[in-house]
């Protein structure tokens, strides 16, 4: 997908990276209408889930689908989800996420997208953003339609 902004860049989008707790579940639960999302997010863009996982739930969500799913494996998520993101390619990589750690994958990725929902958003996440958001079904609206990425960003 590209996305020309007027003034701004040309952005070539691959992947879309989301943090779970937060951007796109509430207490290790995705609503069903947000998993319909990102599975018909899945068929447009390469998407991962990144997530420590805390509740334990986030594999029966997405097994069997083309969503992968990404469980941290160290204690310093931060540095696990910037690497993530320069791992699959920053400059082809939208993320998404809301806390503190996914701030930096935010910065590293060639959109950043910061979420405040229920559980608001980290004053390091709103600063490293190129959007902010108030819901997971906002961005999904936008990715599916990105002339509102554009309206947002053009100068």
């Amino acid at each position: 997908m590209i996305i020309n902004i007027p003034n701004y860049d040309e952005i070539h989008i691959k992947n879309i990276v989301f943090d779970m707790n937060g951007t796109i579940a509430e207490n290790g639960i995705i609503d069903e209408e947000n998993r319909l999302r990102i599975l018909e997010l899945s068929k447009i863009y390469k998407v991962f889930i990144l997530t420590a996982d805390t509740y334990g739930t986030i594999e029966r969500y997405f097994t069997d689908t083309k969503v992968c799913v990404n469980i941290l494996k160290s204690s310093n998520g931060t540095k696990e989800k910037k690497e993530f993101i320069e791992k699959i390619g920053k400059t082809n990589t939208i993320a998404v996420g809301n806390g503190s750690n996914d701030a930096e994958m935010i910065k590293t990725a060639k959109l950043g997208i910061c979420i405040i929902g229920s559980e608001g958003a980290s004053k390091k996440a709103l600063l490293n953003s190129d959007i902010i958001f108030n819901s997971f079904k906002d961005v999904y609206k936008a990715l599916m339609n990105t002339k509102r990425i554009i309206a947002t960003l053009r100068e």
